[in-house]
């Protein structure tokens, strides 16, 4: 329930865009929650939302790709999707978690995606957690050119060289965990936020925000508090207003950051992720993490070799 209020509360602020995905567990929920409020008239119709889910792991293989969607989309009771991500550059065997899968190559992977929007199932495809290398080649063979690529982007991990790559290309950056899930304010980036935050009368999570927009990227943070939600959906507004009409009394546009201020946020970057690279996907990781990857795949090949190849992954609620 509590993340239901949450979806609502979405809604009510005005947020249309839902990034959810397979392996979420939350995609019967988020369909239940729109059907609900267009019935409710918070939205008249499904064009008014940009729903955004994800291609797991194990459905790499073409025949896999178009169930996949198909079932997210049953799940989510719409008839199609606005973007479909391939959510890692990592294939596994079907029904098995982390054992790589030898017989599928992202070309093979990214072509039936393409049919996918042939098909009508979906408006557009991207990716999420590519790094340069990798969206490179992918761009150099793909007949439909991914729209964005979803990465982990915040103040202390910038990735500014695959940001510039993406948005040379024509592809669309969108930062998960822009938050740093809250820990932008608190770790050692805290201090020089919070200072701009101030300078400005906004909360350090609405500059941090705000620095996203400052840089092209297209941010989703994530939060059940109803206030928190509310706030964030006003810093787009306030960062995108031609004047201050239509935002309330006393409230003003807010300005990208300036060319100092942006200076003032790279020196936040430490190129530190949120988790350990434990799957060897990041090409920037360094020793021992690819080795240690290495090791979990082997382990994951003889652990499904043993145990039926049945999971259906979730993450933990």
């Amino acid at each position: 329930e509590a993340g239901a209020n949450a979806m609502r509360s979405a809604l009510r602020a005005g947020i249309r865009h839902f990034d959810t995905a397979k392996c979420y567990g939350n995609e019967e929920l988020l369909g239940s929650v729109l059907k609900e409020a267009i019935a409710d008239g918070i939205i008249s119709k499904r064009d008014d939302v940009f729903i955004t889910t994800k291609l797991w792991n194990d459905d790499h293989r073409p025949r896999h790709v178009a169930e996949a969607c198909r079932a997210s989309l049953e799940r989510l009771q719409l008839d199609y999707l606005d973007l479909y991500l391939v959510h890692w550059p990592a294939a596994w065997r079907k029904g098995t978690l982390g054992c790589p899968d030898d017989g599928v190559s992202m070309e093979e992977t990214w072509r039936a995606m393409e049919t996918l929007v042939d098909q009508g199932l979906v408006r557009a495809i991207g990716v999420s957690n590519f790094g340069p290398e990798r969206l490179s080649r992918l761009l150099s063979t793909a007949r439909i050119a991914p729209v964005c690529n979803q990465i982990e982007l915040h103040p202390s991990l910038q990735q500014q060289g695959l940001v510039d790559l993406c948005q040379s290309k024509g592809v669309a950056v969108t930062a998960w965990s822009p938050l740093a899930k809250g820990k932008s304010a608190t770790s050692q980036a805290g201090d020089t936020v919070s200072a701009l935050a101030k300078q400005r009368g906004i909360s350090p999570s609405s500059l941090v925000l705000l620095w996203h927009l400052s840089r092209g990227v297209i941010a989703i943070p994530r939060s059940s508090n109803p206030a928190h939600i509310q706030e964030n959906c006003d810093v787009w507004r306030r960062a995108t207003a031609a004047g201050a009409g239509g935002l309330g009394p006393g409230v003003g546009p807010l300005a990208l950051l300036s060319s100092e201020e942006l200076a003032l946020m790279r020196g936040l970057d430490r190129g530190a992720r949120l988790t350990f690279d434990f799957v060897g996907v990041f090409e920037e990781t360094k020793w021992p993490w690819p080795w240690v990857g290495t090791l979990l795949c082997a382990v994951a090949r003889v652990i499904w070799a043993v145990l039926p190849n049945w999971l259906d992954f979730r993450m933990p609620k």
